[in-house]
């Protein structure tokens, strides 16, 4: 008896409405549920409006505390908008559908289990291509020291920059000029060297542009 009753201590600490919904399910009477609160808090702050909400919110939720679940129409409604435009941002959607972002954000997160995912295009590998540079590597032992790893970079004198990986947040929307100057950065790497960065104004990085700058 002394453990129960340490039990619903601990419990009425912890959440107060919890402890109220379970006395009341035992005894079936505010009353009885009022007088145990007033004994434990010494108070009289617990109405019988409080106590009836609290257990019909149990109810109504089977036992699920927390935000309301969201109603199984909304759910398909945002499910419908993703599967004819998957890439609809949530902001977007919110709009469209008349809901708040978060609302969307849970139902795509926790009740659809969407993920966003970003497309990228990456270089089809074949057999062939195994065997070609395995044999490169039994041929030439120094193979490494032929190799070259290479990179380039545009730069807008404008300040624009990759839409795709950068956002700004501001209270008016940024424009830029198409074709606007640019200046294109080169850099290559090797087993023995640092070829340090050499600069392009306005042109774009070729195969002969690589050479003749090798060459010089």
């Amino acid at each position: 008896m002394l453990k129960t009753w340490s039990l619903r201590i601990i419990m009425w600490q912890s959440n107060p409405k919890c402890w109220c919904v379970l006395e009341f399910g035992k005894n079936k009477q505010c009353t009885i549920v009022q007088r145990s609160f007033r004994r434990i808090h010494h108070t009289n702050k617990l109405s019988y409006k409080s106590i009836l909400e609290w257990c019909n919110n149990f109810i109504e939720r089977k036992g699920h505390s927390g935000c309301p679940g969201v109603p199984e129409n909304v759910i398909e409604r945002v499910r419908d908008n993703y599967l004819r435009s998957p890439k609809k941002s949530k902001r977007r959607c919110s709009q469209k559908l008349q809901l708040l972002q978060r609302t969307v954000c849970k139902i795509l997160c926790k009740c659809l289990r969407f993920t966003p995912d970003k497309l990228q295009l990456v270089h089809q590998l074949y057999c062939k291509f195994y065997l070609i540079v395995q044999e490169l590597m039994e041929n030439y032992p120094d193979l490494l020291s032929k190799i070259i790893f290479s990179d380039e970079a545009p730069f807008h004198l404008s300040g624009k920059m990759n839409k795709h990986s950068v956002r700004i947040w501001g209270t008016q929307r940024n424009e830029f000029e198409r074709k606007s100057p640019k200046v294109n950065v080169f850099c290559a790497v090797t087993e023995r060297a640092v070829y340090e960065p050499f600069f392009f104004e306005g042109l774009s990085i070729t195969g002969s542009t690589v050479a003749l700058m090798f060459a010089g």
